[in-house]
């Protein structure tokens, strides 16, 4: 999707290496535990070619048992889950909340943001499909 918005191949390159490096970095240190949740369309509104790509990437990642997907198939996305919004539980204890915008991430360290936004997150694994079923969806995908 980075490509149709005239982002330069190099610095399209060096964002998805950056955020590939975060999830490899977390499972080679046995810390990754990644639930993500996103709108289906994400995945069936893009070419056919880099749906079926993402697909078998996005099940690739499931099948590292690091990450379970949760699919919301509606059309009604919540407008505050369109960019990547991250939580994270610490193991000294305590949560904190990170999103990232055009000016970078921003870490959201005030407890009324964090409740405002786990109780987002909760909505959305609420109007979502269960890891099993959003895998199944992306095999069909894959196979379009």
């Amino acid at each position: 999707m980075m490509r149709r918005n005239l982002i330069r191949t190099a610095d399209i390159t060096q964002l998805v290496q950056a955020r590939s490096r975060r999830f490899e970095v977390l499972v080679a240190n046995k810390l990754a535990s990644v639930t993500a949740v996103f709108p289906a369309f994400a995945v069936t509104r893009l070419p056919d070619d880099i749906r079926r790509a993402q697909a078998v990437r996005l099940l690739d990642l499931i099948g590292t048992g690091h990450l379970d997907v949760h699919l919301i198939m509606t059309e009604e996305t919540p407008i505050g889950l369109m960019g990547p919004l991250m939580m994270f539980h610490l193991d000294e204890g305590g949560a904190i909340a990170a999103s990232e915008h055009n000016r970078g991430v921003i870490v959201h360290d005030e407890a009324s943001d964090y409740g405002r936004l786990h109780n987002q997150i909760k909505a959305a694994l609420g109007r979502s499909l269960p890891p099993v079923q959003s895998r199944r969806f992306l095999d069909e995908e894959k196979e379009k």
